[in-house]
């Protein structure tokens, strides 16, 4: 690693928050149905962004702001700290990732976390019993606090290792789980969000076969 004073790491050293941010954000893409928002020290670092934990967390938080801005669901923020990691989906998702669904126990990758409904401001400004409802329906908009993250997961007869690998192949079946329940189908992204005050749009899913699935289905 150049840790030359002229080298990479330090001209970003006093990188804002901001900017960290929106180079995440800016490289990150779906890869299947989730997108993940890595900000583990080791990512940082071979990005030449090293932060302290303190800044990391910053980052996260406006990680987290963009992502429920958008509705910009299957999101998942990761760092070191598992108390600083989330993942975002409908409810329905987030429930079947707890393991809440007897039939799709398999699913459940993250039994240990805490769901809660992220309920816009325009929906709260309707009132508290208004705000209520809508954060029960299974088709809103939620958080995964992930109290702890399982190193792998068993698929069948072989093992993947990491969260980055197979929750994009968990969330996948989920979803075509979803569809042959005709269990409500979410838009990835919500498009009528006016863009972010990091000055970026929502990250559009450019997979053919998920635009597919959003056509296909009875919503």
């Amino acid at each position: 690693m150049n840790t030359n004073p002229k080298g990479e790491n330090a001209k970003n050293s006093n990188i804002s928050p901001e900017e960290v941010a929106f180079k995440i954000i800016h490289a990150s893409s779906y890869r299947g149905p989730v997108i993940i928002f890595d900000l583990r020290r080791r990512t940082l670092d071979e990005k030449g962004l090293p932060l302290t934990h303190e800044k990391a967390r910053e980052v996260g938080a406006l990680i987290a702001d963009y992502v429920q801005h958008f509705e910009q669901m299957n999101s998942l923020i990761l760092a070191d700290d598992h108390r600083d990691c989330s993942f975002y989906a409908t409810k329905e998702i987030c429930e079947i990732l707890q393991g809440k669904f007897s039939d799709m126990i398999w699913a459940g990758a993250f039994p240990h976390s805490e769901y809660i409904p992220c309920v816009s401001s325009e929906i709260q400004g309707k009132g508290h019993v208004h705000a209520w409802a809508h954060a029960e329906k299974g088709y809103s908009f939620g958080m995964l606090k992930l109290k702890s993250i399982p190193e792998n997961y068993f698929q069948f007869n072989h093992i993947i290792n990491g969260v980055e690998n197979y929750l994009p192949e968990v969330v996948y079946w989920i979803m075509e789980a979803l569809i042959d329940k005709e269990l409500y189908y979410p838009a990835l992204y919500n498009e009528k969000a006016e863009q972010h005050k990091l000055k970026l749009p929502a990250k559009i899913a450019k997979d053919p076969h998920m635009r597919i699935w959003h056509k296909t289905m009875k919503l």
